[in-house]
């Protein structure tokens, strides 16, 4: 399971000691929370790329981790958000 699987499951079974929901709305509410902070997260450190880039205090050639980092964490996000 990976991490982002066992913060899903652990917000879900938070969330059904209330008992107002169903377990896959909790899954699924749980689900989106997470991959928007993961977006935010991604952008930031793309955002932040662009800025180092703009100000010459980084080279093209040099950005690989950041933007890797950056991919990893929002795949979805990867094609044509680069740097």
């Amino acid at each position: 399971m990976s991490a982002r699987e066992e913060l899903i499951s652990a917000l879900t079974n938070a969330w059904l000691c209330y008992g107002i929901g169903s377990r896959a709305e909790y899954e699924a509410e749980a689900a989106r929370m997470i991959d928007a902070y993961a977006h935010e997260l991604a952008e930031k450190i793309r955002q932040e790329i662009r800025s180092l880039k703009d100000h010459g205090a980084l080279e093209s050639d040099k950005d690989w981790a950041a933007s890797d980092a950056a991919d990893l964490i929002d795949p979805e996000s990867a094609d044509g958000a680069g740097t």
